[in-house]
């Protein structure tokens, strides 16, 4: 009779850490809404908690937020998003563009002449181990 033995060897790797100030999750959203033509706007956004919201803001308008990690490399679900809304005036024409920055990068953007802009995006990550 033969006994014989099987090995399994699991290898784990762990990811490198940088130090907390080179952290994605560290960097700051910029959140901007610009419009040539249209003064004021009512803005909502995600702060990384909770929607805030402003009215009659003039344009343009520009703020930075922690929402955590949007690179989709992060280990949470994270996510960014503005909103502004405008009175449509009989005869008047004009466009507002809202835009979400993140690490110097233009992540998304969307310009409308309705009265009404937004945009959004959210990464989700899952990682075994």
């Amino acid at each position: 009779m033969r006994i014989g033995a099987v090995a399994i060897m699991l290898t784990m790797t762990m990811p490198i850490t940088t130090p907390a100030s080179a952290d994605p999750a560290d960097a700051p959203a910029i959140y901007e809404v610009v419009s040539e033509t249209i003064p004021t706007a009512d803005i909502t956004y995600f702060d990384g908690t909770q929607f805030q919201h402003a009215e009659q803001v003039s344009l343009p308008w520009t703020t930075e937020v922690h929402v955590g990690d949007l690179t989709g490399k992060g280990h949470t679900t994270n996510r960014a998003e503005v909103r502004a809304n405008w009175p449509i005036e009989p005869g008047s024409r004009g466009s507002v563009t809202t835009r979400i920055h993140y690490q110097g990068k233009v992540l998304i953007e969307n310009t409308r002449d309705n009265g009404e802009v937004g945009c959004a995006t959210s990464t989700f990550s899952f990682h075994w181990g």
